[in-house]
């Protein structure tokens, strides 16, 4: 998946956007940071990217996201290592 910041002055407080690959991935993260309001039928979908304009609401998310993974992460490192097929059996 390819994440690219674009300037876009329009956007306060960020003055850019977070341009997404269309595809799968790219449709979740999207979701993700825009919240529940994002269907991938909007008019930020074009040319095969997905524009997330990078307002405060999505910067919350995104710190919120990292500081979530970083918790994972700490929490059980052992399991981020292994894959699904490693894992041990409940």
């Amino acid at each position: 998946m390819d994440i690219k910041l674009e300037p876009d002055m329009s956007i306060e407080p960020g003055h850019q956007v977070i341009v997404l690959d269309d595809s799968n991935h790219g449709v979740c993260l999207a979701a993700l940071l825009s919240g529940d309001t994002f269907s991938g039928q909007e008019d930020n979908v074009e040319d095969d990217e997905i524009r997330v304009p990078h307002t405060a609401d999505v910067d919350a998310r995104i710190e919120e996201l990292i500081d979530q993974l970083s918790h994972v992460r700490f929490s059980a490192s052992g399991l981020l290592q292994m894959t699904m097929e490693e894992a041990p059996k409940p």
